[in-house]
């Protein structure tokens, strides 16, 4: 397993973690207009502009048919503490 800082080169799949997740597991909890509410805050546009001042590792672990990757994103918690 490796954990590294998020680059750019993560972008595309981590944009695919995070909108496969809110296809497959928010529907069961939330209505579908949340969902697409997420879809759109979690847009193209948006994470270009937000993902470069978080503090988000990728987690990569290789498996026997090829790598999986996943995402950690801490940065609300973590920038509140040191802005204030």
């Amino acid at each position: 397993m490796e954990i590294k800082n998020y680059s750019d080169t993560y972008f595309e799949d981590v944009f695919e973690i995070i909108h496969k997740t809110i296809e497959e597991i928010y529907p069961k909890y939330y209505p579908r207009g949340a969902v697409d509410f997420f879809h759109n805050h979690h847009s193209k546009e948006n994470m270009k502009e937000q993902l470069p001042y978080e503090f988000t590792l990728v987690v990569m672990e290789n498996l026997y048919d090829g790598s999986y990757l996943c995402y950690l994103e801490m940065v609300k918690i973590l920038s509140q503490k040191l802005i204030n």
